[in-house]
């Protein structure tokens, strides 16, 4: 489906590379995990509703369409290093304001600016990794995706142990993370040549348009959902009658299961067909998350719920390649896709919680979770159809 990296390619992703790459993975798992045990404080701290207080989520990710696109439009001019390297750095200033900010404007601003490098970040690395690497290509990118989980399950971990009161401590160590990562990175960027400019992918041929549009709806729910987990789960246990802290810990928890999930589901999704696994586990996710309605299994249901859906985003994401190959603007328009999911998704869930109250939560990422199921299952009914074999993938 690809072709194989060239010696310029995989001399860009050197053991420099490799370093800095793993480690500004880990901030940006914690950027997307650091808020949802930070609502409460921020709700309390400026007087907020639910509503209100879940823009800080719709705020970062919003940003990350921004982020994306700056990564596409830079395409392979400069290096990749100093674009993802770039992002890094944004996501720790963002990162910086938030835990800083005397004001819940500023906080929002924060928040966006971390989004922006997190696009840039997440998409720049998965996407030059990709390329630069082909027999273990697999490795690296899970490795990478094991850094994010180390973010992911340490960032709620950290705002449990300080307090959530003292969040900022939180934001800040990651802060630091971001930074210094992000400088190696523009480092490694400014020391090693470009790839050679990938031409464009005419994605309208041969009736793939409509199968774009099915892909990225089904990743925008299920980062929607993904992210309305990290984003409310804590909230949700706290109406339960949990701790602040005890709530911040099992979002680190959600987080821990997530990451065994994707660790030991691995053979599964090399034994099952994508277009078969995909809406499974999105249907399997809605019935764990229905699980959480019941006070008793809250807890037990979100940590099955992360362990289901952990596959869900490797899983499309290959399902995705060996229809379109790996050209960058439709890796880059299936992030993008993402990004709107997890910035409309936690806000409504927030007007609804005013609404309704924190049992809203459950049942509308179950929902959320369910619409996938179906879509991904039509959609691979249609892709079987069709038969159609992966676009070519332009030479990097």
């Amino acid at each position: 489906m690809t072709d194989p990296p060239t010696s310029q390619d995989a001399a860009g992703m050197g053991p420099g590379a490799l370093v800095g790459s793993h480690l500004a993975f880990v901030p940006a798992g914690a950027a997307v995990a650091l808020y949802g045990p930070s609502l409460p404080e921020l709700a309390a701290r400026y007087a907020l509703s639910s509503g209100e207080v879940g823009l800080v989520i719709g705020a970062h990710s919003a940003a990350t369409l921004l982020g994306i696109l700056a990564w596409t439009l830079a395409g392979a001019r400069p290096h990749p290093g100093t674009v993802s390297g770039g992002g890094a750095v944004t996501l720790g200033l963002g990162l910086l304001t938030v835990a800083i900010a005397p004001t819940w404007p500023i906080t929002l601003l924060g928040a966006a600016l971390t989004g922006t490098g997190f696009g840039a970040t997440v998409v720049g690395l998965n996407l030059w990794a990709a390329r630069a690497y082909d027999r273990h290509r697999v490795t690296v990118l899970a490795t990478m995706s094991a850094a994010f989980g180390v973010g992911a399950v340490t960032g709620p971990a950290l705002v449990g142990a300080v307090g959530p009161a003292s969040f900022g401590v939180a934001f800040s160590t990651f802060a630091l993370l971001g930074l210094g990562s992000g400088t190696g990175l523009i480092l490694v960027g400014a020391r090693t040549p470009a790839p050679p400019v990938s031409p464009p992918a005419a994605l309208a041929s041969r009736g793939r348009l409509p199968l774009m549009v099915g892909f990225m709806l089904g990743l925008g729910l299920y980062v929607g959902t993904e992210a309305g987990i990290a984003g409310w789960l804590a909230t949700h246990l706290i109406g339960l009658g949990r701790s602040p802290e005890a709530a911040a810990s099992w979002t680190a928890g959600f987080w821990i299961a997530f990451t065994l999930g994707r660790t030991v589901g691995a053979p599964l999704a090399h034994r099952v067909a994508e277009r078969h696994l995909v809406p499974a586990l999105f249907v399997a996710g809605a019935l764990s998350l229905l699980v959480t309605t019941l006070p008793g299994l809250a807890v037990a249901g979100y940590l099955l719920t992360g362990v289901v859906l952990a596959l869900v985003f490797p899983t499309l994401l290959s399902w995705f390649t060996r229809v379109f190959g790996q050209p960058p603007i439709a890796v880059a328009l299936l992030f993008a896709a993402g990004s709107v999911g997890s910035a409309l998704l936690p806000p409504g869930i927030g007007a609804l919680v005013d609404l309704v109250g924190v049992g809203a939560i459950p049942w509308s990422l179950a929902a959320a979770a369910l619409v996938a199921g179906l879509l991904t299952f039509g959609l691979g009914r249609r892709v079987s159809a069709a038969r159609l074999t992966p676009a070519p993938t332009p030479s990097a």
